[in-house]
């Protein structure tokens, strides 16, 4: 769902419509929602008509800036970084408003050549991420591409099929190598049962 210039998760939403202040979402550890659906089913949150009217006239981007298309595939091009799934960076960081800052806690997110987009810090206490939710039965394909691009490490969605033709062959060519997508898919198949169903 999305509400003014952010995306969050449909209970949030409902709640903030409501006007129950949190109290169907709230609880002593603080969430986060991350979107993985495919790009031809994804929503984003469109700019105000105030912000499109301030913007220099070569500006053609009409929608805020999210973790999914611009902090995340921007993230520091290093060693660490590199490694990173999107779902680790959504628990270690989040985006912080106004001028760059500089510190220990605090990262740059920047295009390729060398454009900044926005300041991230170190959260103090990693949150719950939640995200899409699919049926490996019902929609098979959909359900690894939410596991691949969470637990992959990507710059374009186009890395995360890899050189597979679906993305169930990629998450069985790699899960055995990516130790943090097996604990996770782990927790919703049996890995090895659904390997000998998809080679059948």
């Amino acid at each position: 769902a999305c509400l003014k210039s952010r995306e969050m998760g449909a209970h949030e939403a409902a709640d903030r419509i409501l006007h129950n202040h949190g109290q169907m979402w709230r609880s002593s550890e603080k969430f986060v929602w991350v979107p993985t659906t495919p790009p031809n089913m994804r929503s984003r949150v469109m700019k105000n008509i105030k912000t499109l009217e301030g913007q220099r006239p070569d500006n053609n981007d009409i929608f805020y800036q999210d973790v999914i298309h611009n902090f995340y595939p921007n993230r520091p091009r290093n060693e660490t970084f590199d490694d990173m799934s999107l779902h680790d960076f959504v628990a270690k960081y989040d985006k912080v408003t106004g001028p760059p800052r500089e510190g220990d806690n605090y990262i740059r997110i920047e295009t390729e050549d060398g454009r900044y987009i926005r300041t991230m810090k170190r959260r103090p206490k990693e949150p719950i991420v939640y995200n899409n939710q699919y049926s490996v039965e019902k929609s098979p394909e959909l359900f690894y591409y939410s596991m691949l691009s969470l637990y992959k490490p990507w710059r374009k969605e186009a890395d995360i099929v890899g050189d597979s033709e679906t993305y169930q062959e990629e998450f069985f060519k790699i899960v055995d190598s990516n130790a943090q997508l097996r604990q996770a898919a782990q927790q919703k198949l049996n890995i090895e049962k659904a390997r000998a169903k998809m080679e059948q």
